[in-house]
């Protein structure tokens, strides 16, 4: 008997050596816990990911703070919703599989189109609420490609987070710039902490710290803080059906395509030109009913808008061009004194015919902004309006009014330097 209870302890024994000891998330390092956070987004087919992020930009003399938030939701068969929020605007992308809707809430528009059979359309020119709809599409493949970046990580304490009232316990894993494959620029120092849910091994939290030089004042450092909290992160889970379903708003509004952002102003084409009386300071006056029949070029313009001052060669150039061939050119200041322009004009010898506003021309064709070009044909319709000068913009207005009539065809050319 004893003899029996000897070798049954000596067998305990043996099974606990021999045996393998169960795998410990304490044994793993921190970059290979980031590896296996990451390979979870590159492997799911289907997600809902919600994002808040708080960035604060500081620099020597200045302080900027701002928030958004993104939902992203990729369902089978094309289908999919994303979501952005942020202080330029907001923005909602949803499919069907068939039909791709894009809203601009803060607008009431939206645009509809056969969706894309790569995923969503992405325009060449992102910027605001487009950037931040952006990172949204994208924000599943940047967690997925985020390990890919380090070569190396280092483990921290483990620890609890609190995300929508519900506490998460986190492995943490920080990375630094020296831990990159690709170096930063020079001076920049990056320091980056991953909160990676223990029981899912999804990321829950990001804290990114770092030094660098101001994009557009390399000489200036800027300190950036960025959090990006995940309260919602399901991978490989069926969305609800509902998700991929748009339903226009009451006063919303479908369009060919959204305005530009960058352009100032209402573009006026195709209204018919308001009725407006220019009064010149000798006591000349002129109204825009008593030039129907006639094509008239409106160029408001003021001494104190460096832009004007630039395009005001080019704009005595085509008034030459045009002047015999029945293009009535009007030049409008919006100068606070009358006699500034003209004695700006009279200096320079500007050849045009000139008048002062005192508020209604530019009210009458909604002028926002300088320098403001307005070009009316000769039945009284407008055919051309921009807020600004460029080389573009005056290629345009010379293409429009090359537009106006044959003996115009040679207009078109790009104005000389």
């Amino acid at each position: 008997m004893r003899r029996f209870g000897l070798c049954l302890i000596v067998a305990i024994l043996l099974s606990c050596v021999l045996l393998p000891l169960p795998i410990s998330f304490a044994d793993v390092d921190g970059l290979a816990l980031l590896e296996q956070a990451s390979q979870r987004y590159a492997a799911a087919k289907t997600y809902e990911i919600k994002s808040i992020e708080e960035t604060t930009t500081t620099t020597p003399l200045s302080r900027e703070w701002q928030k958004t938030i993104t939902t992203a939701i990729q369902g089978s068969g094309n289908r999919f919703r994303f979501e952005a929020q942020s202080s330029t605007g907001s923005r909602i992308r949803i499919s069907d599989g068939k039909t791709e809707t894009i809203y601009h809430p803060e607008d009431h528009e939206y645009t509809q189109h056969p969706v894309p059979a790569d995923g969503p359309s992405v325009a060449q020119m992102i910027f605001g609420a487009d950037l931040v709809e952006f990172h949204a599409i994208k924000e599943a493949k940047t967690l997925a490609d985020l390990a890919g970046e380090y070569t190396a990580a280092q483990r921290l304490p483990d620890e609890t987070l609190t995300l929508d009232g519900h506490a998460v316990a986190c492995h943490v894993v920080k990375l630094t710039e020296k831990d990159l494959k690709k170096a930063p620029k020079a001076g920049t120092s990056i320091e980056k902490t991953v909160w990676i849910d223990k029981a899912t091994m999804v990321i829950r939290k990001i804290v990114t710290r770092e030094h660098a030089p101001n994009v557009f004042s390399p000489h200036v450092f800027q300190d950036v803080e960025t959090t990006d909290e995940y309260p919602i992160v399901s991978l490989d889970a069926q969305p609800d059906d509902t998700e991929f379903a748009f339903n226009p708003p009451r006063d919303s509004v479908m369009v060919q395509k959204f305005r530009n952002p960058f352009s100032v102003g209402e573009d006026l084409s195709g209204q018919t030109a308001p009725e407006v009386s220019f009064k010149s300071s000798n006591g000349r006056e002129i109204s825009l009913a008593a030039l129907k029949g006639k094509p008239v070029l409106v160029d408001f313009w003021a001494t104190w808008c460096l832009p004007c001052m630039a395009s005001m060669p080019q704009m005595a150039e085509l008034y030459q061009e045009t002047k015999d061939k029945g293009l009535v050119f009007l030049g409008v200041d919006e100068d606070k004194d009358a006699k500034t322009a003209a004695d700006y004009l009279a200096e320079k010898h500007e050849p045009f015919p000139n008048f002062h506003d005192s508020g209604e021309i530019g009210k009458a064709l909604k002028q926002s902004g300088l320098p403001y070009t307005v070009l009316i044909d000769a039945q009284g319709k407008i055919v051309f309006s921009k807020t600004g000068y460029s080389d573009d913009s005056l290629s345009e207005l010379r293409a429009a009014i090359a537009k106006l009539g044959p003996e115009f065809s040679s207009v078109a050319k790009i104005a000389s330097r």
